[in-house]
């Protein structure tokens, strides 16, 4: 499997020109999830005498290179591998139980969705991506801020729907403890200028934005950051 698993990494990487931040080399996903097929193939046929078995790793680099892909539907083929995930775990490979990353995983393929034509589709898959998270997992500062990018890149800014999704949303961000720098930055970017202000409008100092200790208490370092660097106005 550890070998398996380097090889899924590989096919998993994209590369980046130095000056311009262009993608100049996307991953492989196709060949990252034609090697999980003989992965979960060896496992379903040998079984216990298998010593290649996907894991939570392995299914979660292959969302990954999905979302890093230029492939058409990266969103949908995302939630295909997770529900894959789900299924082996639920069909007795507890190397596969689903984690918090593998959904963030997905929800950065949705925010990573560029073509007009998918992007409703994209939205739809991150709405119900958040949702599936909650029976599997906890989500952190990295869920909500992935999932207001998303937002942001998959609807119009004064869409009606996407608005009440993301007050919901960041409500809930709030009440669990897990507003950091990357909610409150995409928070900005996605809300209209009155939601925004009706959500943290009370907060805005000259300094930026002093976000209260309980909105971030369970973000990793919190307390190592000074509330006012949360937001640079």
């Amino acid at each position: 499997t550890v070998t398996f698993n380097t090889l899924l990494k590989g096919y998993s990487t994209f590369e980046r020109n130095k000056r311009s931040g262009r993608v100049i080399s996307f991953s492989q996903p196709h060949k990252a999830e034609r090697l999980l097929d003989e992965m979960e193939l060896s496992h379903y046929t040998k079984g216990t005498a298998s010593f290649i078995r996907p894991d939570k790793y392995s299914y979660t680099t292959v969302i990954s290179a999905y979302g890093r892909s230029n492939a058409k539907r990266k969103a949908a083929k995302s939630l295909e591998i997770l529900h894959r995930m789900i299924d082996s775990y639920l069909e007795g490979n507890a190397a596969a139980k689903p984690g918090t990353f593998a959904f963030n995983a997905v929800l950065n393929a949705c925010a990573h969705t560029r073509p007009p034509g998918e992007r409703l589709e994209g939205f739809t898959i991150l709405c119900k991506t958040l949702i599936l998270l909650r029976d599997w997992a906890t989500p952190d500062h990295t869920t909500y801020g992935t999932f207001l990018q998303a937002s942001s890149n998959l609807l119009p800014r004064d869409e009606a729907r996407k608005l009440r999704v993301v007050e919901a949303v960041f409500l809930s961000c709030v009440e669990e403890g897990q507003c950091g720098q990357m909610v409150v930055r995409n928070l900005k970017n996605v809300a209209s200028p009155e939601l925004y202000d009706t959500l943290v409008g009370r907060f805005v100092t000259e300094d930026g934005l002093d976000i209260p200790l309980r909105w971030r208490r369970n973000v990793p370092g919190h307390k190592d950051c000074l509330a006012t660097s949360y937001f640079d106005s």
